[in-house]
């Protein structure tokens, strides 16, 4: 019986940790092709930095990384991810895309900037997902009773006493009060 307890509760940990939330990745998966001007692919082993600047040409450079060597196939298709860590004292990347309003990659392939730089849209933005700023969040965006006073941080401890977590059960329908009726005759 003890053995039975015991593979449920490790079954129940194992699901709570598979539905736990995890912490948004740091890092960008990027991709590419390297051809040159004819389209012809540049297969081998490619040194390759990432910058990220905010404009379209010149600008201020907002991050910087050093990805390092990259293998390029015999189609000249290559991927890599960034975003672990900034080099030149640019900070981290998620600083970099809350920062400026508009984001170009650039990158740097054998120490010759590759152009146009690309717009960084969409995608890389979801790791502010991760680092929403105090007040993004009104108490009109928060479904009612999705938020238990224990946990919002900053209460103090009277609060969280004297308030539940708990919401109300729902009301059942065969307990609502029955006004003016009376009960049936018993029969003798």
């Amino acid at each position: 019986m003890k053995t039975i307890r015991n593979l449920i509760t490790l079954a129940v940990m194992l699901c709570a940790a598979q539905v736990a939330p995890a912490a948004v990745p740091p890092a960008i998966n990027y991709q590419g092709r390297l051809t040159n001007a004819a389209g012809v692919p540049q297969p081998g082993s490619r040194a390759m930095d990432i910058k990220i600047y905010d404009t379209a040409t010149s600008g201020n450079l907002l991050y910087s990384e050093t990805v390092g060597s990259v293998t390029v196939d015999a189609n000249g298709v290559y991927g890599f991810q960034f975003g672990a860590g900034g080099a030149n004292g640019s900070g981290s990347l998620a600083t970099a895309l809350a920062g400026a309003i508009e984001q170009w990659l650039e990158l740097d392939v054998d120490g010759v900037a590759q152009n146009p730089r690309q717009k960084i849209l969409a995608v890389p933005f979801a790791l502010m997902a991760g680092r929403l700023p105090d007040g993004a969040v009104s108490s009109s965006m928060i479904a009612d009773g999705a938020i238990g006073v224990s946990k919002i941080s900053g209460l103090g401890t009277a609060a969280t006493t004297a308030a539940t977590d708990t919401p109300p059960p729902p009301r059942e329908p065969w307990r609502t009060p029955r006004c003016n009726r009376t009960p049936p005759a018993r029969s003798a």
